[in-house]
This record gives C-alpha cells, structure tokens and sequence, in this order.
C-alpha cells in the first residue's frame, strides 16, 4: 500500500465542480481521499454525502467532514451500501487504481437511483509528455504521481475510456479535457498532426455518464 500524503488526499479538486448537477441528494465519492471534495460537495448542495476509501489516515479525516465513510476498497465496499441510494457518484482519478475498472462500474448500477450521475476523471496516457518520452526517449518511466503513477494498473486514453463506460451500458453525456499544457507548448504539435494530437493537450478527461 502507498504511503499516505496528506497533501495528495486533501486534493480540492476545483476543475472537476462544473460536471456536478446542480441538484444532489445523496452523493458517493469512490477513492474520497480526506473528504475535501465532497465536502464543499455537501456544503454548496446541502446533500448527503457518503464515501470509500482505503486509506486509513485519509479515511479518518473523511468521517469528521461526511456522513459515512467505509474504510475498505471498491471492491468490498459496495456490497455494503443500499441499494438505489445515489444519485450522484465522483470517481475522481480512482479508475486507472483499479485491477478490474469494468467489474466495479457494473456493481454499481444496482447502488444508484433512477436517474443518477456519474463523473469520473482519467488520466490520458496520450499526454504529449508521455508520447515525447516514448517516441523520441524511448523510456517508458514510472513515477510516484501523475499518469505513469506507479500505483495504477490500468492506462487509457480519451476513446478507449469512452468505450469502456459505453461498453459496461454507461450513457456518456460529456467528455471534456482537463489540465491542459500551455497552449505554446502543444500548438505546434496539434497543427503538425492536423489536429489528430488534439487530445494529448490534456491531462485527465471527464467523464460524466448515466445507466442506459
């Protein structure tokens, strides 16, 4: 298990705050980290809001801030919750932590209400800092943070994470990126590629879905 980093599980996460509806009744934050997130969640939408996390020091400052928190993985976390509950769930950078993302995303489905949202944020490992290293470097290099964390199993791009929330019988409703390099840095290359390197401008893309 990583080492905790106080900084890392306080994360804000300001950029992601457009996606959520503007109404919230009870809401589930996979990988809630210290509860920042959710709790200006829970301020801002006067919802009930619940959360996951492995973590135990992360999960110990959660409980002062939400209503519920399980200290347990994804995975053996939502047999534990109602069923037909929520109607908002935030998986903010917690997909790509995943053995089996596709497994959890289709155990979820009998946890939401009828009409619920979904947002996740996924690092694009066709970020323009990874294809320099990789095409011209030759080095594929894990770190301790960022797209090639080494704590993730799992890699996708903007399209193959589309496919993935489609193909478990998600409705993507937006897919937007986020983070994006300095517009002088990448310019260049996208204009190169005729626009086919659009995409790896973009750290992280969000997406926000429904059950078909």
């Amino acid at each position: 298990m990583p080492q905790f980093d106080a900084g890392y599980y306080q994360n804000l996460r300001p950029e992601l705050l457009p996606f959520v509806p503007p109404k919230v009744i009870r809401s589930l934050d996979i990988g809630c980290g210290s509860g920042t997130f959710s709790a200006s969640i829970k301020k801002s939408k006067a919802c009930e809001s619940w959360g996951i996390e492995v973590m135990p020091e992360a999960a110990a400052q959660a409980r002062q801030v939400l209503d519920h928190v399980l200290l347990d993985s994804v995975e053996n976390a939502l047999p534990k919750l109602p069923d037909g509950q929520f109607d908002c769930v935030f998986m903010n950078d917690v997909l790509e932590h995943l053995m089996n993302p596709e497994m959890v995303l289709s155990a979820l489905k009998p946890k939401l209400s009828a009409d619920a949202t979904l947002i996740a944020s996924i690092p694009n490992v066709r970020h323009l800092s990874v294809l320099k290293k990789l095409l011209f470097k030759k080095t594929w290099e894990y770190t301790d943070s960022g797209i090639l964390d080494r704590t993730h199993l799992r890699f996708f791009t903007q399209k193959s994470a589309y496919q993935m929330i489609e193909n478990c019988s998600y409705r993507v409703l937006e897919c937007k990126g986020i983070n994006p390099m300095p517009f002088r840095k990448s310019v260049p290359w996208i204009i190169l590629s005729g626009g086919l390197l659009a995409d790896t401008r973009y750290l992280q893309f969000v997406y926000k879905f429904q059950p078909r």
